[in-house]
């Protein structure tokens, strides 16, 4: 006698494509995958299949056009969610994520490529990585409890500068900074030998600090700047130029300009004294 093999087949569940597209979604979008997901789809499965054709509870006669309307509801709102995490500006119509985040900046160091250790704010970091990332690593985002309290307290310090950044600095090794305008105008000065202005706009600041990556990373903000020279402005300050033996202020950091030379494509080695 021949056994009698029947070939069994996994069936999606009902909505599964539906599913499966918001899950993608979410992944190209958050870069996140949901373990929780399939084990879920199954269950809903079985569910499916074990109540399909009978009642399974007395409330659920009364509850389920709530339940389902609940479901439809939330599917909205997490294709939404993930619409404008996508796509900012979706419901304001208005470009919030460049008024919000160092957008223009961010496209500037992604086009520089420039070496060293990034100082961020931990608000930019998020954003920053996503977009910068694996050329850039961020100092700190939205993942606190990791990072702990310490560098957490110290980012806070590194931003306001009420205490005397350059130590931090020095600790952490920091060649390249990317502030808030607003924050960096109302913070007290850097110190003028140790830094100099790649790029500013009305959102953002991008420093180059002195350290052994200064000469290729003056070099590489250079030639940047030789080859869109429309983009200029952004490497010089928009105030008053600094008095001389007056008391200094954020603006009196020098831009990379004043140390590019049209003759000289390659500056070579660092542009101060070595970090002590």
């Amino acid at each position: 006698m021949v056994a009698d093999r029947t070939t069994q087949t996994i069936e999606p569940f009902p909505n599964f494509w539906l599913a499966l597209a918001i899950l993608l979604l979410a992944g190209h979008i958050r870069h996140l995958l949901y373990l929780g997901f399939f084990p879920t789809a199954y269950i809903m499965r079985a569910a499916h299949e074990r109540f399909r054709d009978r009642a399974p509870f007395d409330l659920d006669q009364r509850l389920a056009p709530w339940v389902r309307a609940l479901a439809k509801v939330g599917l909205v709102a997490l294709v939404l969610a993930l619409a404008t995490t996508w796509r900012e500006d979706l419901l304001t119509l208005q470009p919030t994520a460049a008024s919000r985040y160092p957008v223009d900046a961010a496209t500037f160091l992604k086009s520089v490529k420039v070496k060293g250790r990034l100082y961020n704010p931990a608000g930019w970091g998020g954003y920053l990585s996503y977009h910068l990332f694996p050329g850039y690593r961020v100092f700190a985002d939205g993942r606190r409890v990791e990072v702990g309290e310490e560098v957490n307290w110290d980012g806070l310090r590194l931003l306001s500068r009420s205490d005397d950044g350059e130590p931090l600095f020095r600790k952490y090794r920091i060649e390249i900074a990317i502030i808030p305008m607003r924050w960096y105008v109302s913070s007290p000065a850097l110190a003028r030998d140790r830094w100099y202005l790649a790029y500013r706009d009305d959102i953002a600041v991008v420093l180059l600090r002195d350290g052994p990556s200064l000469g290729e990373n003056m070099e590489k903000v250079c030639d940047f700047y030789r080859k869109n020279p429309k983009l200029k402005r952004n490497a010089v300050w928009a105030g008053r130029p600094p008095k001389p033996g007056g008391e200094s202020t954020p603006i009196d950091v020098p831009s990379a300009l004043s140390r590019c030379s049209e003759t000289t494509p390659v500056i070579q080695g660092s542009l101060g004294p070595p970090p002590r």
